[in-house]
């Protein structure tokens, strides 16, 4: 079953372990995550990068590989990849 960006996104945000952080864990960490809520601005900004490598690789919007390439832009997000640039970069790595 393929879902859209923002069911995956909410599917991430319900779904998030409950991790315990220590300092020496993220000073070991090369990339903080965070599961703060992606905004309606982010997540437009997500479904646009989207959206633009589906049409660049001619993927449907209900395909498996979309859904990967969604999971991955979210994730990428939630590692510390704000900058519109960069995500399309890591869209491109998918």
């Amino acid at each position: 079953m393929t879902r859209h960006i923002g069911e995956v996104a909410y599917t991430l945000r319900q779904h998030r372990p409950a991790l315990p952080v220590t300092e020496e864990k993220l000073m070991k960490s090369e990339r903080v995550w965070s599961f703060d809520p992606i905004g309606p601005d982010e997540l437009k900004m997500i479904e646009k990068i989207f959206r633009s490598e589906l049409q660049f690789r001619a993927l449907p919007l209900k395909s498996e590989e979309a859904q990967v390439l969604a999971a991955k832009l979210i994730e990428a997000y939630q590692s510390g990849i704000r900058d519109t640039t960069d995500l399309a970069a890591a869209a491109k790595r998918c």
